[in-house]
């Protein structure tokens, strides 16, 4: 089996137990605590799946023996495999450790307790060196620093073993023939265990440490280089949109309100050029406001000149209709139809202004001040006005 530094297999034949087993992948450009993670829970998966195939071999063997306590015991470490499994699963994977290297150690204490006959004989030795499974198990899952622990606690228990454990006869002349091969053997392969692992998971997450450095700075790096890219972008699409609202202000000011700035919400000052657009709008809208405005002045001037006209012409002249595009259009209709149906009077004289009565002059405050007029005048008359 091939792995990456996430702890991914790339390809082997226990996918189906990572499924099971172990916690999720991650993604290649997680933290490093994630991929460390995920590689220790698939480690953790593994030590589950050897330890499940061993209690699975011992499971025979248990219902021959004359303990009675050990299928119980048997039946209690499957069940918290079946446990440390489910959890490694949803990510505790401490919790899962614990429980793995717990019972891997009850499981090789029982075994040493429960030797069948009551008496621990020279074959039985090589089981000391078993011990080196769970200490290289924490040295992968747990700090580093729990190593040196488990090794002494070991190696204590190897001791007390050998001490009080009912021994047989051959093995007591073996002891005390050769005792450093009953001694000296598994403590020195708990303490060269110890050792070997220590420096080895040292190295080992040292050169992930720099090897994540190197591809943090490189991810880095690459996040920097996008980002002047961006920016770049960025500076040039600013560029762009503020020569199209210059161009576009440039003809609004020679009078073609007709203009919109082509810019979209999707653009970098797409609101910038909705509100252009909105005040060109509004500049059109009072403009044409103030021609029609201008119109109507030139056609109310319009028609009290030809007014003028048609009452000095005895209504030999016709009011002359202009279509503005306002109201006053179907005023003028109006007034002409009604001109027309007026009688005109042939011997009719132009209005002699001399013999009208002087004006009476209209007080202004902008007017300048004359002189009081002293013409006696008769008092006007007061009439009752009426609509009819």
């Amino acid at each position: 089996m091939s792995f990456n530094l996430t702890g991914k297999q790339v390809r082997g034949p226990l996918r189906w137990w990572y499924t099971l087993a172990a916690p999720r992948d991650v993604a290649e450009d997680a933290p490093l605590r994630e991929r460390e993670r995920v590689r220790i829970g698939k480690l953790t998966s593994l030590a589950l799946l050897i330890e499940i195939i061993a209690m699975g071999i011992a499971g025979y063997s248990t219902t021959e023996d004359p303990n009675q306590l050990l299928p119980i015991v048997y039946l209690g470490i499957v069940l918290s495999l079946l446990i440390a499994m489910m959890f490694n699963r949803s990510g505790k994977i401490k919790v899962a450790g614990i429980l793995v290297v717990v019972m891997i150690e009850i499981g090789l204490l029982l075994t040493i307790v429960g030797i069948p006959h009551g008496q621990f004989s020279s074959f039985n030795l090589p089981i000391f060196a078993l011990f080196i499974q769970p200490l290289l198990i924490a040295a992968s899952i747990f700090p580093i620093e729990i190593i040196f622990p488990m090794a002494a606690f070991h190696i204590v228990c190897i001791c007390l073993a050998l001490t009080f454990i009912p021994k047989a006869p051959e093995l007591i002349e073996h002891m005390r023939i050769e005792p450093y091969t009953a001694y000296g053997m598994p403590i020195m392969l708990q303490v060269f265990a110890a050792l070997i692992s220590f420096i080895w998971v040292r190295s080992a997450r040292e050169e992930m440490h720099r090897a994540e450095t190197a591809q943090e700075v490189t991810r880095l790096t690459q996040e920097l280089a996008d980002q002047m890219l961006a920016a770049a972008d960025r500076q040039e699409e600013l560029k762009r949109n503020i020569e199209i609202i210059s161009r576009t202000l440039a003809e609004v000011s020679k009078g073609n309100y007709q203009q919109q700035v082509p810019l979209t919400q999707k653009d970098l000052l797409g609101p910038v050029a909705h509100s252009f657009n909105m005040l060109i709008n509004y500049t059109r809208g009072y403009r044409e406001q103030g021609q029609r405005f201008e119109q109507i002045d030139k056609l109310l001037s319009s028609l009290a000149s030809e007014l003028r006209q048609y009452r000095t012409s005895q209504g030999q002249n016709q009011i002359s209709v202009t279509n503005t595009g306002t109201g006053l259009d179907l005023l003028t209709v109006e007034l002409r139809n009604l001109l027309q149906a007026l009688p005109v009077h042939p011997n009719a004289q132009s209005p002699d202004t001399e013999n009208l009565p002087p004006k009476r002059p209209i007080y202004s405050p902008y007017s300048t001040p004359t002189e009081p007029d002293t013409t006696t005048r008769p008092a006007p008359q007061r009439t009752r006005f009426s609509p009819f």
